[in-house]
Formats: C-alpha cells, sequence, structure tokens
C-alpha cells in the first residue's frame, strides 16, 4: 500500500506535487499540483496560498532542493517529513 492509499483511507486529503513526466495514477480525490521542484518559483506558484497540515517529501536530490522545499514550505505546512535515502 502507498503512502498516498494509506492516508487517504485513514481520511487524510491528499495533494500530490510533481513534474508530471511520469504519466502516475492516482487514486479518484487526489489532488495533482505540477512543476520543478528544483525552481522555487514553480513551488511558489503551484502551492499559491495553501497551507498543509503536514508535508511529506519522499525525494529530494539536492541540498538545494531541499532548502528551496524549506524556504517555501516553512509558512505553509505544520509538518514537515522528508523521507529519502538519495543523500545517504
Amino acid at each position: 500500500m502507498s503512502i498516498i492509499e494509506l492516508l487517504q483511507e485513514r481520511g487524510h486529503t491528499i495533494t500530490v506535487f510533481n513534474r508530471g513526466i511520469t504519466r502516475g495514477v492516482l487514486p479518484p480525490g487526489v489532488e495533482r499540483l505540477y512543476g520543478d521542484r528544483s525552481e522555487k518559483k514553480d513551488l511558489q506558484q503551484a502551492l499559491g496560498s495553501r497551507y498543509f497540515d503536514a508535508v511529506i517529501d519522499t525525494t529530494l536530490y539536492t541540498g538545494a532542493e531541499a532548502l528551496t522545499a524549506i524556504d517555501v514550505l516553512k509558512q505553509k505546512t505544520g509538518h514537515f517529513i522528508f523521507i529519502s535515502t538519495g543523500q545517504v
């Protein structure tokens, strides 16, 4: 079971952010936002004025991407959870 399916099963509203290059099928009711996470303006524009109780990030590739995500999300989320082994 994916993170998305588990959270949705528990009643959470889910929004996914990605570039949209690889077509992934999402469960009904999951909102998808598009942009390049390495571009701060893309992330800011896609998120707009939204606020999230929690953000789970499963794919950070560089320290610069991490700093961009933290900067953009610091006023938009209560919790920022980073799960990735890419930099280990």
